[in-house]
């Protein structure tokens, strides 16, 4: 975008661009693979603009730069996994809808099989203050994935809250007591583990809170960093008790990907939207709204997921003075026009 052409290229390190117009400066960009270097060229003044930066620096670049946040069309969630993960094991991923419903019903997993249990940790987890932790309060909570920097959705459906309290209800209605302030069904302690990528410090931070918030209610949480390699392994096979993940949700509320009956992403195993799904496919854009609405709302009564945060990348300046939201320097421009038409 704009008036510039190329003074010099220095193949994956510097790129340098003259103006051809009067009073617009040139730009000179430097390639850094490495987020938190470019925090640190940033705070020395060695350049002007960085982006994207390591979110969990989120308080400390408030406190020294010039912060700009960009939504990004992605979402952080945990998927709680609703079979026995031996009887995956054993039968394989199942390959339609009707075998999927049939492994539930007979090998529910022990914990995650039932949605009381499932609601209970969503509402045990403090999520709003793990965004004013985590991204300094800039965060939002999506209701559903598909509210994730998509302009589709004008109904208020919002999270469920915190609430410990009920949380605790909700597990001992599930047969899930106190004893000696641990939770316990038939002589077994609710014990679970989380796995995520290793290499990402907001997810760390992410399971070490959720981890002692639900240590409050008498629940306990193993965490396991995994290589990526690996986590799409257990993924696939969904070799897990729960999973901390990320999605882009792209421009389009598509679901199929992920939410399907037979997808190999369908990390709930969730059975409840094909029915839904299938009538999106042959909807006219008048009926799309109020499908999705039915969508929003099986969800949410059925939570295969918890939503954690909507995708957020940090940009940042050195100097006061510079704007960068112009077309030639916002890395987002194109994203943030769209959404403004």
């Amino acid at each position: 975008f704009g008036p510039y052409s190329i003074e010099a290229w220095d193949s994956g390190e510097r790129l340098l661009l003259t103006s051809q117009e009067s009073g617009i400066p040139d730009l000179g960009f430097v390639f850094v693979r490495d987020k938190e270097r470019l925090y640190q060229l940033l705070l020395s003044k060695e350049l002007d603009f960085a982006w994207p930066l390591p979110v969990e620096r989120m308080p400390e670049v408030r406190e020294h730069l010039k912060p700009i946040v960009y939504r990004e069309l992605s979402y952080g969630f945990i998927a709680w996994n609703p079979i026995d993960p031996k009887a995956l094991a054993e039968n394989g991923p199942p390959d339609t809808e009707a075998e999927l419903v049939q492994l539930k019903t007979d090998s529910p997993h022990p914990i995650f099989g039932d949605v009381r249990v499932r609601r209970a940790l969503t509402m045990a987890m403090n999520r709003d203050d793990y965004n004013r932790r985590i991204w300094a309060g800039e965060a939002t909570i999506p209701a559903t994935p598909w509210r994730a920097g998509l302009p589709y959705f004008t109904g208020d459906l919002k999270p469920l809250t915190y609430n410990q309290e009920e949380a605790g209800q909700l597990l001992d209605e599930a047969g899930w007591v106190l004893v000696d302030g641990k939770r316990v069904k038939d002589g077994r302690p609710l014990s679970f583990e989380i796995v995520s990528n290793a290499g990402s410090g907001y997810r760390e931070q992410y399971m070490l809170a959720i981890q002692q918030d639900l240590r409050l209610i008498g629940v306990n949480v193993e965490i396991a960093l995994l290589e990526p390699g690996l986590y799409r392994k257990r993924f696939q096979f969904r070799d897990f008790d729960a999973m901390l993940g990320k999605f882009l949700s792209g421009t389009q509320p598509d679901m199929s990907p992920i939410f399907r009956s037979n997808s190999p992403f369908n990390l709930a195993s969730w059975t409840g939207v094909d029915d839904l799904l299938e009538e999106i496919a042959a909807a006219q854009p008048s009926e799309v709204a109020a499908l999705l609405d039915r969508i929003e709302a099986r969800f949410q009564e059925e939570l295969p997921w918890t939503m954690l945060f909507e995708g957020m990348s940090i940009a940042a300046s050195s100097d006061s003075n510079l704007n960068p939201r112009s077309t030639y320097t916002n890395p987002l421009y194109e994203v943030e026009r769209w959404r403004l038409e």
